[in-house]
């Protein structure tokens, strides 16, 4: 079973996958490859061979990030709902998601103006940067005394790394 800080670890690792294969598709000049989005060739699933295996695979992964933060948000809800830090970095894991679906959408069907593929790239940016502080925070709990007044004089830090529920 996976702690939340490790799961939200796996979920910056395939964000940081998938930039790089964001970048493999600009490079080998597969972008167009799947000229309609979101099928690709008016299918599901294409023939996966040259460029648009390149493309697709950007979709697929895309598709797993995507399900991935989804999973992400919904334990940090269940497990930290009370924690405002947690909670908004997942509604805000939630709105780039929701950006990065538009802004992959709409650099297709413009046929990837510059000025769309930029701001693509800087949300992908802005979302790696989403899961990190998840790890850490959902890592260090603040402990407190019943009257609200932490312990020692200051937060005492503890490690929270329980499984995922959803793991179980």
């Amino acid at each position: 079973m996976m702690s939340l800080r490790r799961y939200a670890l796996l979920c910056a690792g395939l964000t940081l996958g998938l930039m790089a294969l964001g970048g493999v598709v600009r490079a080998t000049g597969a972008g167009l490859a799947c000229p309609d989005w979101p099928l690709c060739h008016g299918r599901l699933v294409p023939r996966l061979e040259g460029p648009v295996l390149v493309e697709y695979s950007h979709r697929l992964l895309a598709a797993v990030v995507g399900l991935a933060t989804l999973l992400l948000a919904a334990s940090v809800w269940r497990r930290h709902g009370r924690d405002r830090g947690l909670v908004g970095l997942a509604l805000a894991a939630l709105i780039l998601l929701g950006g990065q679906v538009v802004l992959g959408g709409l650099t297709v069907r413009t046929e990837l103006t510059a000025s769309l593929v930029a701001a693509h790239l800087g949300a992908a940016a802005s979302f790696l940067a989403v899961p990190l502080p998840v790890s850490w925070l959902s890592s260090c709990c603040c402990t407190r005394r019943p009257g609200g007044a932490s312990t020692a004089g200051g937060p005492q830090r503890r490690h929270c790394g329980r499984p995922l529920r959803w793991q179980r």
